[in-house]
């Protein structure tokens, strides 16, 4: 009886931390769209077109980074433990993968294409500031969440 008392005990002194991996890997997983909206919204002004230049070098990288190093858009691809425990079915935990990782590359495919666009036209707006600079922050978000968050696969 004992024995079942303790294992009990530990299964509520375990229940809080799990929850709590589960929460801080769901505000992690949650952070480059976030960063992306923020970002949006919070961006005045305009920029020149060397800032359009910058942005057109260094979006490629941030993706081949994510990428290669990271193997951020691979379809195996697993979310750390916490996560799947939230979602609990393999199947599910690779689709939401999938979902994140295909947002995330949109954004800085829709960032490279309007720096581009702007390189090409001679002229920014708001729009295109708030665009190019979201979509570089959700990159950057998703690359330091990528390396700072253990993978499902044991990798880091």
């Amino acid at each position: 009886m004992e024995r079942g008392e303790n294992s009990a005990a530990a299964s509520r002194d375990v229940l809080p931390l799990r929850w709590l991996g589960i929460s801080v890997a769901s505000i992690a997983f949650g952070l480059p769209p976030i960063a992306f909206l923020v970002a949006l919204v919070l961006v005045q002004g305009h920029a020149g077109i060397a800032y359009f230049e910058a942005v057109s070098q260094i979006i490629p990288i941030v993706i081949l980074a994510l990428a290669i190093e990271l193997r951020y858009f691979s379809p195996a691809r697993e979310l750390p433990p916490p996560l799947g425990l939230l979602f609990r079915h393999p199947a599910r935990v690779r689709v939401v993968a999938a979902a994140y990782a295909a947002s995330t590359l949109l954004a800085l495919v829709l960032s490279e294409a309007v720096a581009l666009w702007v390189l090409a036209d001679g002229s920014s707006s708001r729009l295109e500031l708030s665009i190019t600079t979201a979509g570089l922050t959700a990159g950057g978000v998703a690359l330091v969440v990528a390396i700072l968050a253990p993978s499902g696969d044991g990798r880091r």
